[in-house]
């Protein structure tokens, strides 16, 4: 019975004793779902003692610490995705010969020094290619002095009676590894010129550089314009390797804008 009912059989006429009956048939009713409602209640709350009874307060704090646990893994998964989405992206890494820092578009992975196998013609063997080594070298166990059945390396020196590099003859190269902050993907060094193609950024320029032209070749490598060098150098040291200028020796092929006796630019770009 509903208290529409009642309400209907009011408008319909019918009597009163009828009318009252329903209603305290609809009273009984509302008391009853209220009892149930409270039925529902006193079960909770059994239950809930008979939790704390049986399982004891250790094994409910154990429950609550894990559910803590949960959600504080879940929130702290959100910010680190949510920080790893803001962070700036990287990109390509690049050695930046010359220098101690890298350029204002680059972050500094590390510093060190040029270096290569012995420049002397005299000497054929080693490495051909420049290595940045690092300025703080790390040795497994190695044999002290030096051994016969070994490949040698060394310090790379600036040499030039003329040329932008004259100045900084006999001095030791620095060199860094940088990593552009620009998340670019691809570099490579342009030679003979000082300007990037059109959508390529230019990272840096300067000068084509490799060992004599007599000597234990090696690969050509951009030395920056502005070129620094290593502190407490400067001594001529025999046996070292080198930085050369590269000038043209015009051959048949080569465009005529290529003089012969001009030394060689180059610059770094990425995209």
């Amino acid at each position: 019975m509903s208290i529409l009912d009642i309400h209907d059989n009011f408008e319909n006429g019918d009597a009163s004793d009828t009318i009252n009956h329903q209603y305290i048939e609809f009273s009984e009713d509302q008391n009853k779902n209220r009892k149930s409602v409270d039925g529902k209640g006193m079960m909770k709350d059994k239950l809930l003692v008979w939790m704390v009874k049986n399982l004891g307060i250790c094994a409910l704090l154990e429950a609550l610490v894990l559910i803590i646990f949960a959600i504080t893994i879940s929130i702290l998964s959100t910010s680190a995705s949510f920080r790893y989405d803001q962070q700036t992206p990287t990109g390509i890494t690049y050695v930046r010969w010359g220098r101690t820092e890298c350029p204002n578009t680059a972050n500094l992975v590390y510093s060190g020094v040029a270096a290569s196998g012995k420049g002397a013609k005299e000497v054929p063997g080693g490495g051909s290619n420049y290595l940045c080594l690092t300025r703080h070298p790390q040795f497994n166990e190695s044999v002290s002095g030096k051994g016969e059945s070994r490949s040698r390396i060394f310090g790379t020196e600036y040499r030039s009676n003329a040329g932008a590099i004259h100045d900084y003859s006999n001095h030791n190269a620095p060199c860094v590894m940088c990593q552009s902050r620009e998340g670019r993907t691809q570099v490579f060094m342009m030679p003979a010129t000082t300007h990037c193609p059109t959508g390529w950024t230019r990272e840096y320029a300067g000068y084509l550089v490799a060992a004599r032209y007599d000597q234990v070749r090696t690969e050509y490598v951009c030395l920056d314009r502005e070129p620094e060098t290593i502190p407490e150098t400067g001594g001529k040291e025999n046996g070292a390797s080198y930085f050369f200028h590269v000038e043209v020796v015009r051959s048949q092929g080569m465009p005529a804008e290529y003089k012969t006796g001009k030394d060689l630019t180059c610059a770094i770009c990425s995209m």
